[in-house]
């Protein structure tokens, strides 16, 4: 199974909201300093695991966290919050397929029903978060 920041970015450009051609840059636990549009993705802790009995046949579940996080250019809140809202929009109530091809997702969670805006960074570009959990079947050990 791959990193779930990954796994993420991976479906956002495959959805078309990052890489490529449309002008936002992609970032896995970093936000660079350029270029301005930047979707990067954080991990966090997300919900505490599901206690399954040791020895049982029932399957576990995980539910880690994610922060997207965006920035966009110099006074330019309005567009990050439509590609925010795009992201929310993708994100939430998806199994993050078929970018994974891993059907250990079974579905993803907004935390807040908004974005939280961060303000203006020392180049007045505006940062917004959004969080999310991800549903996700625990690996055997």
């Amino acid at each position: 199974m791959a990193m779930l920041i990954t796994d993420v970015l991976d479906f956002l450009e495959d959805q078309g909201l990052v890489g490529g051609a449309t002008g936002w840059t992609r970032a896995a636990g970093y936000l660079p300093p350029s270029p301005d549009k930047v979707v990067a993705v954080f991990e966090t802790p997300g919900l505490p695991p599901e206690l399954v009995k040791t020895g049982s046949t029932e399957q576990a579940y995980d539910e880690p966290g994610f922060q997207v996080r965006g920035r966009g250019v110099a006074f330019g809140h309005s567009d990050l919050r439509t590609k925010m809202g795009a992201v929310y929009r993708t994100l939430h109530g998806s199994a993050l397929a078929p970018a994974t091809g891993d059907p250990a997702y079974v579905i993803v969670r907004a935390v807040q029903s908004g974005p939280m805006p961060m303000g203006l960074d020392s180049a007045n570009r505006p940062e917004m978060t959004w969080n999310f959990t991800a549903l996700r079947e625990r690996e055997a050990s």
